[in-house]
């Protein structure tokens, strides 16, 4: 519990038994300026969440853009594989519809920040590119793709990104609403107790 929220507390406590009080001597003895105090209190408990759901924002931004890159790299991988298996097959895996027809799904796939489709269309390709030919560069090639195929099937905050910017939008501004509450309840309370002593 925070300090705060004890001190709210016993400042409630005692506002009521000043109310509750049998005497005026004893209603006297309440501290000055209790809804003041409490709205300060108030204030700077705010302040005081608002920073870590901006940094939960932020950590949940960078996973999802992270995720996103995770399928960008593995479409750029397929290229790559694509590429090699050309250069060793002269040519016949560019004609091969299987080929074609999974790196479009792969495109598509990345394209709509799907996972499992990059997923399951890097994995299949890097299956198809493997068995075209048997060179060390293109084996190589299929199993990073296979590789960056598992981690992409993992990235499923891939379409979260445009979302998670808003969220930490409004965490910003949500801090921004609680930072600036906190001086002028401060000031009023402080402005109450200058009343109340003088």
């Amino acid at each position: 519990m925070k300090i705060r929220t004890s001190y709210r507390a016993a400042l409630l406590a005692a506002s009521a038994m000043a109310v509750l009080a049998p005497s005026p001597a004893l209603a006297a003895e309440a501290p000055a300026c209790t809804t003041e105090n409490i709205a300060y209190l108030d204030a700077q408990d705010a302040q005081e969440d608002a920073e870590p759901k901006v940094r939960a924002a932020e950590a949940a931004l960078d996973a999802a853009k992270e995720d996103r890159a995770t399928l960008e790299k593995t479409e750029r991988a397929a290229a790559d594989a694509f590429a090699s298996a050309v250069l060793w097959t002269e040519g016949a895996v560019r004609d091969s519809a299987p080929v074609q027809e999974e790196r479009k799904k792969l495109t598509e796939a990345v394209d709509r920040n799907d996972a499992a489709g990059t997923a399951d269309a890097a994995v299949a390709l890097a299956d198809l590119l493997a068995k075209a030919s048997d060179d060390a560069d293109v084996q190589d090639s299929a199993q990073t793709l296979r590789e960056l195929g598992d981690k992409a099937r993992k990235a499923t905050a891939a379409p979260e990104v445009e979302k998670r910017k808003a969220d930490l939008e409004t965490a910003f501004s949500e801090k921004a609403k609680a930072d600036k509450a906190v001086r002028p309840a401060r000031d009023a309370y402080r402005d109450c107790l200058a009343k109340a002593n003088g």
